[in-house]
């Protein structure tokens, strides 16, 4: 009996615990992004983005711990007769509703993820290719893999003095997963000057395929 009530009065302080911890590991992703990587670049937007990332992830984990201290302590509550029999089934179907719950909205965030042809990495970089296509649009060519780059910020990104060929280093907020996919650029770096032939022959076939050129390019 004694030990059941050490361990009624430690899952009190445990339940305390992991929403401390939980507060805690939803905004340690998003805060270190934002001020202590060189890969991020400040932005609010970029920080609610994380949370946003943070809380899908982690809340259910957090949930279902919470959720099975919670009944662990009234389990010891109703052996301790600190709670009746009936208060304790009327707690543990409330327990069972919550994971119900959880579990619908896992589900509706698992279907809204499933349809968006999207995935976001904030903070990321990647290094590739510079073209420019017939339509005017940006690309950067990564492993033999086209990808449109589009300007972050209404700031804009500076091409003028890029050619085609030019080894780059782009760093972006986003990337969507379409065919070329397409990345929001956020900060563009020219590592060394190239030539058209070093873009592969097969990746310009493709993109005159798809229209977004109208020949073979020669410079």
């Amino acid at each position: 009996m004694k030990i059941m009530k050490i361990l009624h009065r430690i899952t009190k302080t445990m339940l305390k615990l992991c929403v401390f911890l939980y507060v805690i590991a939803l905004f340690y992703w998003p805060i270190c992004m934002r001020y202590f990587t060189t890969e991020g670049h400040g932005s609010w937007k970029t920080f609610f983005e994380n949370l946003r990332r943070s809380f899908i992830v982690i809340t259910p984990f957090a949930a279902i711990i919470f959720i099975l201290i919670l009944a662990l302590r009234w389990f010891l509550a109703y052996k301790l007769e600190y709670i009746d029999k009936r208060t304790l089934l009327n707690r543990q179907y409330v327990a069972l509703a919550l994971e119900i719950l959880l579990i619908i909205i896992l589900m509706v965030i698992i279907a809204m993820a499933s349809n968006q042809n999207e995935f976001k990495i904030i903070g990321a970089s990647m290094t590739g290719v510079y073209l420019s296509t017939d339509q005017g649009a940006k690309m950067i060519i990564v492993d033999g893999s086209p990808i449109v780059i589009k300007a972050a910020s209404t700031k804009g990104i500076d091409y003028d003095d890029l050619s085609n060929g030019d080894k780059i280093t782009v760093r972006f907020s986003q990337l969507l997963e379409t065919y070329p996919a397409k990345a929001l650029v956020y900060d563009l770096s020219k590592e060394k000057e190239g030539t058209i032939d070093d873009i592969p022959k097969e990746v310009l076939e493709s993109l005159i395929e798809l229209g977004w050129l109208e020949e073979m390019p020669t410079e």
